[in-house]
């Protein structure tokens, strides 16, 4: 609706109908209807009015081509309208199982699935993530073997995301989704990076994970930024934390990570974390560090500049933290121009240098010619030998 709204006001300004109000329209459909006749494109009407299951606009825009006709089917199955789908027939469901699958519309699964249409494994993911298990049985049951295993590859994926439920309904029916671990994968990391706890439990239990497995749902949980698993990983599971998991949270930006690392005594947080951060431009890391005790290294600022990250060097300015000639040699390998005329109208450590020598064979050359037009050591010696 909304959607339709803004193209009506648009397309009333444009025609010169100023007078004409979107609350002089009642209803979704008065509405579409004016969009009809009022130019807007094509491809929009049918695909609101199918998502609206307004049978009785499209009756009026028919006939379609066979893309029109694609268009309506799927905006049906997306709106979960049967009316329509039945209406527009065999040419509009080409792709109707997996738009119905993406919106959650599980009848129109069922519907399509009773009139012979075949699924791709992106409907098999959606029924695992909701768990809809006896979808998961039709969807893959008429499959070949070959088939099977690549969408209970891709279910599995799916599964480990959280619903245990349909984990265990899928060990159970081998005979539908074939065991073949080596093949299938059952990757928990998912699991770790979104939170589930209980089916990592449930692995842990089940398959007895080792701790080197179980370092990798650590790591997993760093780049979701997942506390609660990675405590209790540390504490129910007794591993130790390894290092690369700061790492990850430092190049991920999770400070609430870092945060509990260094808060619970599991990790010392090395200063090096801190030059990845900058170098991935997270600044929060960053001021979490210095707010943190560990302070700002000179290899932070100059891993901000070499990278172009130049709201890490405005925050470290307002900040009060020195600059050294490395971050300007940074920018200028770098090659941000902006930041290089920034830190030299600041003074950064270095500005008064040679800057041209400070260039190389990659520099690009608007940046050379800057620094051989701007050095400030060349115009001392040309006014010394003037004298």
């Amino acid at each position: 609706m909304a959607l339709v709204s803004k193209q009506f006001l648009e397309v009333a300004e444009e025609i010169g109908e100023v007078h004409t109000k979107s609350a002089d329209i009642e209803g979704r459909l008065a509405l579409l209807e004016w969009a009809q006749y009022n130019g807007l494109p094509r491809r929009m009407k049918l695909r609101v009015a199918a998502n609206g299951g307004h049978l009785q606009l499209l009756r009026k825009m028919s006939p379609f081509s066979d893309w029109e006709a694609s268009i309506v089917g799927k905006g049906a199955a997306e709106g979960g309208h049967l009316n329509v789908l039945d209406w527009i027939g065999r040419r509009g469901w080409d792709r109707v199982c997996e738009a119905a699958a993406g919106k959650c519309k599980w009848h129109v699964v069922q519907w399509a699935l009773g009139n012979g249409l075949k699924p791709d494994s992106s409907v098999v993911v959606a029924a695992a993530q909701a768990g809809e298990t006896s979808l998961m049985a039709r969807a893959l049951s008429g499959h070949t073997y070959w088939q099977r295993m690549d969408e209970a590859y891709a279910a599995s994926r799916a599964i480990a995301a959280g619903r245990l439920d349909a984990l265990q309904w899928a060990l159970d029916h081998a005979d539908i989704i074939p065991p073949k671990p080596a093949y299938v994968a059952w990757d928990f990391c998912p699991a770790a990076e979104n939170g589930h706890i209980n089916i990592l439990q449930w692995a842990k239990d089940t398959h007895r994970r080792a701790p080197s497995t179980m370092q990798k749902w650590a790591l997993a949980a760093a780049t979701g930024g997942q506390v609660r698993v990675i405590s209790w990983l540390a504490k129910a599971n007794m591993i130790d934390i390894p290092d690369f998991v700061s790492v990850r949270a430092a190049q991920q930006g999770r400070v609430d990570v870092l945060r509990w690392l260094h808060d619970s005594g599991s990790m010392f947080i090395a200063d090096d974390i801190f030059e990845i951060a900058a170098k991935a431009g997270q600044l929060e890391v960053v001021a979490w560090g210095l707010e943190s005790g560990y302070g700002v290294r000179s290899g932070v600022l100059e891993a901000a500049a070499a990278e172009g990250h130049f709201d890490i060097l405005k925050w470290a300015h307002v900040t009060g933290v020195p600059f050294t000639e490395g971050v300007l040699r940074g920018a200028i390998d770098c090659g941000k121009l902006n930041i290089i005329k920034w830190l030299c109208k600041h003074k950064c450590a270095g500005w008064d240098r040679n800057l041209a020598a400070m260039a190389n064979m990659y520099t690009r050359q608007i940046v050379k010619k800057w620094l051989v037009l701007n050095n400030t050591r060349a115009r001392r010696t040309a006014r010394g030998a003037r004298k």
